[in-house]
């Protein structure tokens, strides 16, 4: 889902807030009424939609297309977007970062100059929304990112469960993750909720400003601390309302990240809250995989 986030974007706001001015942004969900079925306009009509299917085979390209410049602490805000998930926002605006920017640089595919894109906030999906051979993920998170002329560009990077005995365990990106969901709280308008029977683990926000924290966006990210890139490209969309296309797609082939499937549950709890206003539901937050259309995906290593 990209819960996005900039000016030139007029339906959306910088940190996942759906516009006033489109009522029907308001009232999207992930359940049977106005779920991903029945979104309409681009995402219905829209010929470049993500998410798609990756293919593990075909041709491979040389080269790593993303240089990272991520810091080891950054501070964030964890907010509820109303829409089923949590936003780890960097920024405050699109020129008012919580810490020292985090940046990447990709080349621009139609000049071939590098651009930097500074990383505005990162969410999660539950089940992955990218597909592997047809192959689903448990969870995917996206790393949202904006250049100074308004383009976006995206990375996805997969969560799968560890084993039994834990023996292949992302220490770092477990850690990150159950310290996010410890820090998640829950946005509702009035006090109350989630009520005191709901036996839910969230905090209540009232205000709507979420939570502040520290993270090392590295541990989501291995590349970023010099680990090896295996990565699809393609041109795509937001993967929610209103789908605006345009995107540039990043999906790590490697660099996915084992965490305790016990964690899974606790995104499932957070989605189910955030989309019914505290009462505990465990509910999945993903848009099915898109048409290609004939666009090209490229496999870099």
């Amino acid at each position: 889902m990209v819960f996005l986030i900039w000016a030139l974007v007029v339906t959306v706001t910088l940190l996942g807030e759906p516009a006033t001015e489109l009522k029907y942004y308001d009232e999207w969900t992930y359940g049977s009424h106005a779920g991903p079925l029945e979104w309409d306009g681009t995402c219905a009509t829209g010929k470049e939609q993500s998410p798609i299917n990756l293919d593990s085979y075909g041709p491979a390209y040389s080269g790593a297309p993303i240089r990272f410049n991520y810091n080891d602490s950054s501070t964030v805000v964890v907010k509820d977007t109303k829409h089923g998930t949590m936003n780890v926002a960097f920024c405050e605006s699109a020129t008012a970062c919580y810490s020292p920017a985090n940046t990447i640089t990709i080349k621009d595919k139609e000049t071939g100059v590098d651009k930097d894109y500074t990383l505005l906030q990162f969410h999660f999906h539950a089940n992955s929304e990218h597909t592997v051979d047809q192959t689903t993920y448990p969870a995917e998170v996206h790393f949202v990112h904006l250049s100074q002329d308004g383009k976006l560009a995206v990375i996805g990077v997969f969560f799968d469960a560890a084993m039994a005995d834990r023996s292949d365990l992302d220490t770092e990106a477990n850690d990150l993750l159950a310290n996010i969901l410890k820090n998640a709280t829950i946005y509702n308008a009035k006090a109350g909720f989630p009520s005191p029977n709901s036996f839910s683990k969230f905090g209540s926000d009232l205000t709507g400003k979420g939570k502040s924290m520290t993270v090392n966006p590295k541990h989501f990210m291995k590349a970023a601390a010099g680990g090896a890139q295996q990565v699809w490209t393609y041109d795509g969309s937001l993967t929610t309302p209103p789908c605006s296309e345009g995107l540039a797609w990043h999906v790590f082939k490697n660099n996915v990240l084992k965490v305790d499937a016990r964690q899974f549950f606790e995104l499932l709890s957070y989605f189910g809250q955030s989309l019914n206003k505290g009462e505990v539901h465990h509910t999945q937050n993903y848009r099915l995989p898109q048409p290609l259309n004939g666009r090209t995906i490229k496999l870099w290593q």
